[in-house]
């Protein structure tokens, strides 16, 4: 199964993240993980950690475009940013 790291800055925000996911991935067997946090550190200790096949993140003021630029140069998988 693919591995998906959901991601949100406010927990009450990773069932969207969740739903969104899984439209995205369809009817593909997915094991779903999830961290809520907005440092890109712990984004991508996560992901690591996880060995994820991609990230699916919730957008957030607090996430700031210097930190999206970060995940986008450091990240071995692809992610996906969603509202």
């Amino acid at each position: 199964p693919l591995a998906i790291l959901l991601i949100a800055a406010d927990p009450d925000a990773l069932h969207a993240v969740r739903t969104q996911a899984a439209t995205l991935v369809g009817p593909v067997e997915a094991d779903y993980r999830e961290l809520a946090s907005a440092e890109p550190e712990a984004m991508l200790a996560a992901a690591h950690a996880a060995r994820a096949s991609a990230l699916v993140v919730g957008l957030s003021d607090r996430l700031s475009p210097a930190s999206i630029e970060l995940l986008r140069n450091r990240l071995r998988c692809p992610a996906v940013l969603v509202k």
